[in-house]
């Protein structure tokens, strides 16, 4: 019997858009907030190691984009 991962799969494709979606409104100069604690969240580079960092101030969200040079 096959295994179905489309909800799955799906679940996966919805919150990269939405990532992407966010991380495009940070770039803007927006302000967003994290889902969890509704504080700001700041972006922060580091560039020699090619990685942008985006969280708010308790931690609740936390994202890393690797980006080239």
């Amino acid at each position: 019997m096959p295994l179905d991962f489309s909800a799955l799969n799906q679940r996966q494709s919805d919150s990269f858009v939405a990532q992407k979606t966010l991380l495009k409104k940070l770039m803007l100069g927006k302000t967003c907030l994290c889902d969890s604690c509704k504080q700001a969240l700041s972006v922060k580079f580091d560039e020699q190691a090619g990685i942008a960092y985006v969280k708010c101030k308790r931690g609740c969200t936390e994202l890393q984009l690797e980006f080239g040079r």
